[in-house]
């Protein structure tokens, strides 16, 4: 019958420590709790809103060009 390993031969793995102030973090935890910072937040720069706005301009231009063109022949 195989032994159980004892308690010194089990390793947990190392939790996840705060990039401030290296307090240790949960796996679920997306803030410290001890000062607040993001553990585990990923923060993503918005989208810019000259692409969409150059696009739908483009849209609207070729949208009066066709009508000026149906309606000027």
């Amino acid at each position: 019958m195989p032994e159980a390993p004892s308690a010194a031969t089990v390793t947990e793995p190392l939790g996840r420590r705060c990039p401030r102030c290296g307090d240790e973090a949960e796996a679920d935890q997306l803030a410290c709790l001890r000062c607040g910072a993001r553990v585990d937040l990923v923060y993503r720069r918005p989208l810019d809103w000259r692409v969409p706005a150059a696009i739908v301009a483009l849209v609207v231009i070729l949208l009066a060009l066709g009508l000026g063109f149906l309606l000027g022949s």
